[in-house]
């Protein structure tokens, strides 16, 4: 068994980083090799595992560096290393032992593990790496730590406690009262863009949906009268009958024979069945809310010829027709929450209209039509984001070979509609957001952003970087996120990236091409496609 002994031990030491450790450095022997240990008086700082041990330190092997500098001042005095890989270690500053630097630098001299350079408070370190695994130094490898994830970690954290110095996001919800206040009495609104403001910073109620959602979502506007949007809507219903009729029309052969349409019907039908089963609306096979869920989707299916219905539709618009419908009544009639009493067909149309609302105003139409390809542009924009706000968690991604963010893109497409256990109340305070922010095609791209700092953690401390254990733990952590806090990233991010001047925000603000701009569109970071 190999003997483990204190070579140097420093206390008192502070690693320099954005926020500052205190701790301890040793230069700890096993046999004739060496290991550089601190350890940290609040462990908790360098790891978000609560209540982590004592024994928690930052470890890295004599092995791993390359050249020891020290810098002597007047009232302190501190080392410096640079890894074989080229990181530069932050300084680990002497207050109280000052002479220990020259010390530790003439001791590796002395043991000729190191060679000056021209400058003398500068060594090469020439040892070259041993049998690293040795049983004696493996007993505490579970308490130890690279220096790089440490840095790195830090350094998440000064961003993050930076983010929560401000507020950008209230949770007191706005009611369908205050909105009303800002209407004229004959339906007309001259606030509509004070009221966009309040519902992204504060979301809404329930009631308050059911009132604002069909004007942010071009259903009504509002610059209209209330008798004047119901005659806009008459119209709106007409046209929606067209698009009914196209697949009602359809005789069998055309269903059975001709591959397209039996495909397209197959894939609403079996994706209907998927749909949020585990809501009672949903629940049995004959319910009037999976007849006019399939009947909308079909619909847009005929109405959007250049994406058709693609599976994951149905997610966008299946919790809307829950959050608006309070019951189907005899006669073919359908009440609303807010007391209105529409046709099954009025109530068709009037989802029909909101689905194509959410897709015009994300620009999602568009995704769904060229799926594969707006990935590209999607995740390299939001890459981009985050390089501007979060550097290791860029560095991350790259190292781990994830910077294309597939693990992200289904959450992504469908608007983080799955992603909250069943919660749908943060996916309806999410959607309030995206539908009233200023930039709706922009503002989802930085929420992900957002998502991704703060998933960052465990991403590198419970992660080996492979996509499969990538995908688990965003899995796991992913519903417990707080959303206003998510929130609030995504608004800083905007308010303090996104308003700059310059390059990378006309870049990231770019609209996703339409379908013929793709044959001209080159990506910056991916390859080609």
């Amino acid at each position: 068994m190999i003997k483990q002994r204190i070579a140097f031990n420093f206390s008192k030491v502070t690693f320099d980083l954005d926020i500052p450790l205190k701790g301890t450095l040793f230069l700890m022997a096993y046999g004739e090799e060496y290991r550089f240990e601190f350890i940290p008086q609040n462990p908790n700082l360098i790891t978000p595992e609560e209540n982590p041990s004592k024994n928690l330190r930052m470890v890295f092997e004599l092995t791993e560096v390359k050249e020891i500098k020290q810098i002597q001042d007047t009232c302190s005095s501190s080392i410096g290393f640079i890894l074989t890989d080229n990181t530069i270690l932050p300084e680990f500053i002497f207050q109280f032992n000052q002479n220990g630097p020259k010390h530790l630098i003439e001791f590796l001299l002395f043991k000729k593990y190191a060679i000056s350079s021209t400058d003398k408070n500068v060594i090469f370190i020439t040892l070259k790496g041993g049998n690293t695994s040795s049983k004696s130094k493996k007993k505490t490898e579970k308490y130890c730590l690279d220096p790089r994830m440490v840095v790195d970690y830090v350094s998440h954290q000064k961003i993050i406690n930076d983010f929560s110095e401000n507020s950008m996001i209230d949770k007191e919800l706005i009611t369908c009262e205050m909105l009303k206040s800002c209407f004229n009495s004959n339906g007309t609104c001259d606030m509509f863009s004070y009221i966009k403001e309040m519902i992204f910073t504060k979301g809404l109620d329930d009631d308050a949906r059911l009132f604002i959602w069909p004007y942010l979502l071009n259903v009504y506007d509002y610059k209209l009268t209330y008798k004047e949007n119901d005659k806009a809507f008459c119209k709106k219903v007409i046209e929606y009958r067209i698009y009914k009729k196209q697949w009602e029309s359809m005789v069998d052969s055309q269903k059975n024979e001709v591959q397209t349409i039996r495909s397209f019907l197959s894939v609403i039908e079996n994706d209907v069945k998927r749909t949020d089963r585990v809501l009672p609306q949903y629940r049995d096979l004959d319910s009037p809310y999976l007849l006019l869920l399939k009947h909308v989707l079909l619909s847009y299916g005929v109405y959007n010829r250049d994406s058709g219905y693609v599976q994951g539709m149905g997610d966008l618009i299946s919790p809307i027709i829950v959050l608006f419908i309070h019951e189907f009544k005899e006669n073919e009639l359908v009440e609303l929450k807010d007391g209105k009493i529409m046709t099954v067909v009025e109530a068709e149309a009037f989802f029909f209209w909101i689905l194509d609302g959410i897709m015009c105003l994300l620009h999602h139409d568009r995704m769904f039509t060229e799926i594969v390809k707006n990935q590209i542009f999607q995740m390299e924009r939001i890459v981009a984001i985050i390089a501007a706000v979060h550097s290791p968690l860029q560095r991350w991604l790259i190292k781990s070979n994830n910077n294309n963010l597939l693990f992200m893109y289904g959450s992504y497409l469908l608007l983080f509609k799955r992603d909250f256990e069943g919660d749908i109340s943060k996916t309806l305070r999410i959607w309030d957001s995206f539908f009233a922010a200023e930039n709706p095609v922009v503002f989802p791209r930085v929420f992900l952003a957002s998502i991704l700092i703060l998933l960052y953690p465990k991403f590198l401390f419970n992660t080996d970087g492979t996509i499969g254990e990538v995908m688990d733990v965003t899995k796991a952590t992913f519903p417990k996120l707080d959303i206003f806090e998510i929130l609030n990233i995504s608004a800083q991010i905007q308010e303090k990236v996104l308003n700059e001047e310059g390059g990378l925000l006309n870049w990231v603000l770019l609209d996703l091409p339409t379908k013929t701009e793709y044959l001209d569109y080159v990506s910056k970071y991916f390859p080609k496609f």
